[in-house]
């Protein structure tokens, strides 16, 4: 799993959009649910299964990580 660093790229959004962390925090976490159902959505637009078989862990992975914070 590769963690990415959230709390630094919160702080670097934060400071240059002038945008409270705790709400972009609360939007990152928000995109866990989209991202959750991507694989099935982009299998029913005809996207190739070997291609979001490939994606599937580093998807799962991001949504555990969006989950956490």
């Amino acid at each position: 799993m590769m963690v990415l660093g959230w709390a630094s790229v919160i702080r670097q959004a934060a400071v240059a959009t002038d945008v409270d962390e705790r709400f972009l925090a609360s939007a990152l976490v928000a995109m866990a649910e989209p991202l959750r159902g991507l694989r099935q959505r982009a299998l029913e637009i005809g996207v190739d299964k070997e291609i979001m078989d490939m994606q599937r862990a580093s998807i799962d992975d991001i949504v555990a990580q969006l989950e956490a914070l």
